[in-house]
């Protein structure tokens, strides 16, 4: 795993520095459908070629056995510091949220001012089966890590007020031959950050919560095969 990243200058001089931080855990699957055994005897025992059969005691034998254990290591956080010739130019601290599929769903980013950048994630299992046929088959086919939507939040450390700077959608369809492709891509297109009370919280239940502020901005034909044939912009 990258610990530590640093990017230098032709000069050779340290332009900028990034620490990655990582959680470690390890789970025992207690499970009887996963058990195995290992069986191994005590001593050796030899015999003529004679001897076609030879019964060996159980006792003569010792057996171990033992659960699976799965783990992961996952980002929790970075830290970047920038330099120029005099020293530390800028610093930023960020964290890293995981949902119950192990997948990032939530990056703050500490501002020097107190503000934070809240980056959200969704994929297929925040999403009611009932938006789409799309999202439905995406999870029955278990393709849980495409992401849905991403926002970007600014929060103010003064008001703790909340406003959304940047949002994208796909809108996935299934073809004629049941894949399951990105038919339309939103975007937030607004002149300002829109405020939390005015957007409104992400809603698991509709893939679109404010046609007023999202429009279409890519979309996409694909052929009887699956290929994609035409892109609209």
């Amino acid at each position: 795993q990258l610990k530590k990243e640093k990017v230098y200058n032709n000069s050779n001089f340290l332009i900028s520095q990034k620490e990655f931080n990582y959680n470690a855990s390890s789970n025992t699957m207690i499970d009887n459908n996963f058990l195995s055994s290992k069986v191994q005897p005590n001593y050796f025992h030899s015999s003529h070629w004679e001897a076609l059969t030879y019964s060996l005691s159980v006792s003569n034998l010792t057996d171990q056995s033992y659960y699976p254990i799965t783990g992961n290591s996952l980002l929790t956080s970075t830290n970047q510091k920038n330099y120029s010739a005099t020293g530390v130019l800028s610093e930023t601290n960020s964290s890293v949220q995981y949902n119950a599929d192990f997948l990032p769903n939530v990056s703050t980013a500490f501002k020097s001012n107190g503000d934070e950048i809240i980056t959200k994630t969704y994929y297929s299992n925040d999403y009611n089966s009932s938006v789409s046929a799309a999202i439905q088959l995406l999870k029955t086919k278990h393709a849980i890590a495409v992401p849905i939507a991403t926002e970007k939040w600014l929060k103010k450390a003064v008001t703790n007020e909340e406003f959304l700077v940047e949002a994208s959608i796909n809108e996935f369809i299934v073809l004629p031959n049941n894949d399951v492709k990105i038919g339309k891509v939103y975007a937030l297109e607004n002149k300002e950050p829109i405020a939390k009370f005015i957007i409104q919280d992400w809603n698991g239940n509709t893939l679109v919560r404010n046609i007023g502020y999202f429009k279409v901005q890519q979309e996409f034909a694909y052929n009887s095969d699956g290929n994609q044939v035409r892109t609209t912009t």
